[in-house]
């Protein structure tokens, strides 16, 4: 079942609040009026509203933000934008072009000869650049640059509150995806401490997710449920549906990790009533609900909503999670004695996880064998090396000893010389003395 967690990819571009044009002029500052970079700045913050709606129309919106901010040579504009339309692309699956985006805000942000940017724009940057390596899996190089985010924040004294808040929420997520739960909790509670004390509703119930997911995830099961009935508090207050049925959705897990099926239902229901649309695309949701069931035994029940899942994962293409549908279904109809069906889920889960892994599995043999070869490879040049070692070192010896040999030579050879002279020397003495 999938697990979510707020990752905030995206901060919204208001800095700072409308009406403030004394620090908007320190943060855009430009050759551009107040006015035109006021109207960029509200273009761009209401295209990332509307992106997960109207993706076509943010596009065309941030496309002439981007059209303006060139022709005013105003690199925030441009950088925004770029992100923006970064985003966009992400959210359509367009990773390589979105991608193109993003290396080009970065380009524009650390322009050589360039005037330096307000250092929260930077920070922007590099927070955004994370977003993107946190969607396409590479979560270490996400950290990274959430933290050069907030070291250049620090570098700069810059302690924008409402920035910091939405990178430690973001850290935290990503650590919850390397599974480093107390490093996520580290960050998630310093996001919601700042959040409480600034007022910001949205990033503190963001960080009650993420907090009440990762004790979820460390088995502390009352803490999780504590901040799962807070986020669920607010978002009731505020009639936030979705995130509401989200929350909702959380709850329902803890409560079937802790084997209390029936009250998971009940959870699971009310995430059903936040959400109408839950019951046609949300397939996790419908896992739960079939879980719970299966759980107390009422196998029909189950495999009805584990079936609805699985035509979703079928027309969204969710590969993984077909491979838990076809898993359970398997043992619902051996429960039920249904052998023939329990055998064909089986079958497909075993065609699917050889489709999904085999060709990792051949990478991931041919990586070692290449580690291997390279460690042999290795491992005969240091003997190599070891051997002409050894083979100077008796060199050397054997030098040692020639030089030991012709140096006692001539000694001997000059001591003999002086013996032989001392008694030359003497006879002539003797005969002068006859």
């Amino acid at each position: 079942m999938k697990k979510v967690l707020y990752l905030l990819l995206v901060v919204v571009f208001m800095y700072p609040p409308p009406g403030n044009t004394q620090e908007l002029s320190t943060l855009f500052r430009t050759g551009m009026s107040d006015v035109d970079t006021v109207r960029i700045k509200e273009q761009v913050n209401y295209a990332a509203g509307i992106h997960n709606h109207s993706p076509d129309s943010a596009q065309l919106l941030l496309q002439q933000t981007l059209q303006w901010s060139k022709e005013g040579n105003y690199r925030p504009g441009i950088i925004l934008s770029y992100i923006g339309l970064a985003f966009n692309r992400f959210d359509s699956k367009s990773f390589k072009t979105g991608k193109q985006y993003m290396d080009s805000a970065y380009y524009y942000c650390f322009l050589p000869g360039t005037v330096p940017l307000d250092p929260r724009i930077t920070a922007l940057v590099n927070n955004a650049m994370a977003g993107y390596h946190t969607l396409v899996g590479n979560n270490n190089i996400a950290i990274s640059y959430y933290y050069a985010s907030l070291q250049h924040l620090t570098l700069h004294q810059i302690k924008d509150k409402r920035l910091i808040i939405v990178i430690y929420n973001n850290i935290g997520a990503t650590f919850m995806k390397l599974n480093l739960l107390d490093k996520a909790l580290y960050y998630s509670h310093k996001s919601a401490e700042l959040a409480l004390q600034e007022g910001d509703t949205q990033q503190l119930n963001a960080a009650y997710h993420n907090i009440a997911s990762a004790y979820q995830d460390k088995g502390s099961y009352k803490e999780a449920e504590s901040y799962y009935r807070k986020a669920i508090q607010h978002y009731k207050s505020h009639n936030q549906q979705l995130n509401l049925q989200e929350a909702y959705y959380g709850l329902g897990r803890n409560y079937l990790f802790q084997d209390e099926p029936q009250e998971a239902l009940k959870n699971f229901h009310a995430a059903m009533r936040a959400d109408s649309m839950a019951a046609k695309n949300n397939s996790s949701l419908l896992q739960g609900i079939g879980g719970a069931y299966y759980m107390l035994g009422k196998y029909g029940l189950a495999e009805q909503h584990y079936l609805n899942a699985l035509k979703i994962c079928e027309q969204e293409h969710l590969a993984t999670e077909r491979l838990s549908i076809y898993s359970t279904l398997a043992k619902i109809y051996d429960k039920r004695g249904q052998h023939q069906l329990a055998y064909s889920n089986q079958v497909a889960f075993s065609d699917l996880y050889d489709s999904l892994y085999k060709e990792k599995i051949v990478q991931a043999t041919n990586e070692l064998e290449v580690k291997y070869r390279v460690s042999e490879k290795d491992k005969d040049i240091t003997q190599k090396q070891l051997m002409l070692l050894q083979q100077q070192g008796r060199i050397r010896e054997k030098n040692i000893w020639i030089s030991g040999i012709a140096i006692g030579t001539l000694a001997l050879g000059i001591l003999f010389v002086a013996l032989f002279r001392n008694k030359r020397h003497k006879e002539r003495l003797h005969k002068q003395l006859i």
